[in-house]
């Protein structure tokens, strides 16, 4: 069912964070719906270590006060400029990680009207792609409510951003009830799933499960990923 074991994955952790590797290119890591900014920090720091980049390499953004996709998306754009200055009609090229909500603004400021973040690669983990399960019952901010399954705003991301980025590598664990595993992948493409001890959050921890973390480390290294498709995620 996975490819990797936990414990393997820290094993893989601990060789890659005394081989250092370059990147090819800088990397933004978002955090969720009204997230801490430690979510972000935290993922950013561990994918810091297992790459070797430095913290001017590897960024966290975090929108905990933003009601709307434009604002969170808007700050997300800012912080790359602020980051990496370009003075293109687009941000520099980046790889962007995004946990939950941050995967879909990420796909929303590489596809709106205005400035637009360049994207090469964006690793979403947990993200609603088709929706949030939590959404159908509780949408607090205009945010969330686009977050409904079927919403229009998600029908019409989808489309335009399968144009503007040019590799999405998706990934879900299940028993995440805010989500749901299968939701975390565009209709169409299966997400790269895990299976989460009934013991822990599938949702809130996704992003310090070690095989999801080390798999996006190898990918941003360029190296053989350790995490594969491996077929439609179970209902949860």
């Amino acid at each position: 069912m996975e490819s990797i074991s936990r414990a393997e994955a820290k094993e893989h952790g601990r060789r890659m964070a005394d081989q250092p590797k370059a990147l090819t290119r800088p990397v933004v890591v978002l955090s969720g719906w009204r997230s801490a900014s430690v979510v972000s920090k935290m993922l950013a720091s561990r994918l810091q270590t297992l790459t070797g980049a430095g913290e001017a390499d590897i960024v966290p953004y975090w929108f905990t006060k933003a009601n709307t996709f434009d604002e969170a998306a808007q700050g997300l754009i800012e912080r790359v400029d602020d980051a990496w200055p370009s003075d293109d009609d687009t941000t520099v090229e980046v790889d962007a990680v995004g946990f939950s909500m941050g995967g879909l603004v990420v796909e929303h400021a590489a596809t709106w009207n205005k400035r637009q973040l360049r994207v090469k690669r964006l690793f979403t983990v947990v993200t609603p792609h088709r929706g949030a399960s939590l959404a159908k019952w509780i949408a607090l901010d205009p945010a969330a409510k686009n977050m409904k399954p079927g919403s229009e705003f998600l029908e019409e991301l989808e489309s335009l951003a399968s144009e503007a980025i040019e590799e999405r590598v998706c990934y879900g664990r299940l028993r995440d009830w805010w989500v749901g595993a299968t939701n975390t992948a565009p209709h169409g493409h299966d997400p790269i799933w895990v299976p989460t001890p009934w013991w822990t959050l599938g949702h809130m921890r996704a992003s310090g499960d070690p095989r999801i973390v080390v798999d996006i480390a190898k990918r941003l290294r360029g190296e053989d990923p350790v995490l594969r498709v491996t077929g439609p995620a179970p209902t949860n």
